[in-house]
């Protein structure tokens, strides 16, 4: 039995993601909300799950640690929030009151969000930015990794800050960057003429 054919994870641009994160009214409450599961999302390359379960105890609010608990597999981690991000979430967690529930991101009853519902309101924005790309929030954890691999160069850094426990599901990202070796090699080749 042969292996699955790899396939090139669809990611946004720079350029695209400031499209996106453009088109939210950050003065509506759920609108704010929405801004921010994607914005937490492409800066910490957290999955969809995670982000709609994450609890207002699991950040520390002083430092950014924040404790992903039981992601896929059941297995916990740490990421760290910059203190943009912090100081944003903890504007929106005072305008939500999260009550009981303690929920970052509650629906509008309280409740835990619906991956449906988050895939629509992507679909929404998505159209609103003119991106052409057809995303979902995975796209926005591959985005995340593949810029975590460009800047660090370290697989096993984005293997650990995304959790994956086999090292070949984070060779992905190493991958991404064929054309990019492609175009530096043939412009930098010295024996052009």
């Amino acid at each position: 039995m042969g292996r699955k054919p790899f396939k090139i994870p669809l990611i946004l641009t720079d350029e695209e993601v400031k499209k996106l994160l453009s088109v939210f009214n950050k003065r509506y409450i759920s609108s704010h909300k929405n801004y921010l599961m994607c914005k937490i999302s492409l800066e910490t390359g957290m999955r969809v799950s995670e982000v709609i379960n994450l609890q207002v105890q699991d950040i520390d609010w002083n430092t950014g640690k924040t404790h992903i608990k039981e992601g896929k597999g059941k297995k916990d981690r740490i990421i760290y929030l910059n203190s943009n991000l912090l100081e944003e979430l903890r504007e929106l967690v005072e305008r939500l009151e999260t009550g009981s529930t303690g929920l970052v991101f509650p629906s509008r009853t309280g409740e835990k969000m619906d991956t449906n519902n988050l895939n629509r309101m992507l679909k929404t924005y998505g159209e609103k930015s003119g991106i052409e790309k057809h995303f979902t929030f995975h796209t926005f954890r591959h985005t995340y990794g593949t810029k975590l691999y460009k800047e660090t160069g370290d697989i096993r850094i984005v293997q650990k800050v995304l959790g994956h426990s086999d090292i070949s599901t984070t060779m992905i990202y190493t991958h991404l960057f064929d054309e990019d070796i492609q175009n530096v090699m043939i412009k930098n080749n010295p024996y052009s003429v």
